[in-house]
C-alpha cells in the first residue's frame, strides 16, 4: 500500500490561506473541535491551553506530538490544578501574590495558597 495523496484541492486552500503556517496555539477562547478537524486535514495543527493572567498565565497545554482535540493538555511544570466544587483552582510559583493594594479581592481569590479561577473544570 502507497501512501495516501493528498487532494490537490485542499493542499492549494492551504497554501492560499496558511502559507507556511503548520501550527496555530490557542489560549484565550475555546476552538470547536470541527474547526480543529478542518484545520487539521489542510496540514494546521491547533493546539489548545488553558491560562489566565493571575497565573503568568499559563497553567496548562497540549503538546505538538501530543494533541487531544478535546482537552487544554498537560498542566505546566509551575503549576498544579485541582477542581473543589466544579472550580479550578491552581497553585504554583507562576501565581500571583495578590491584587495590588487590594487585600480584600486577594482573600476573596486566594485559598490556603490556591487561586481560585473562577472558571468551571
Amino acid at each position: 500500500m502507497g501512501v495516501k495523496k493528498k487532494n490537490n484541492h485542499i493542499v492549494a486552500l492551504r497554501e492560499k490561506c496558511f502559507g507556511s503556517i503548520e501550527l496555530i496555539i490557542c489560549g484565550g477562547a475555546h476552538v470547536d473541535r470541527s474547526i480543529m478537524e478542518e484545520l487539521y486535514i489542510m496540514g494546521v495543527m491547533v493546539v489548545q491551553g488553558y491560562g489566565i493572567t493571575e497565573c503568568a498565565p499559563l497553567v496548562s497545554v497540549n503538546r505538538n506530538k501530543m494533541n487531544k482535540f478535546d482537552s487544554v493538555g498537560l498542566v505546566s511544570a509551575n503549576s498544579e490544578v485541582k477542581i473543589q466544587n466544579g472550580e479550578i483552582l491552581v497553585r504554583g510559583k507562576n501565581v500571583m501574590k495578590g491584587y495590588y493594594n487590594l487585600p480584600h479581592l486577594t482573600e476573596e481569590a486566594m485559598e490556603n495558597g490556591w487561586f481560585k479561577t473562577g472558571d468551571l473544570g
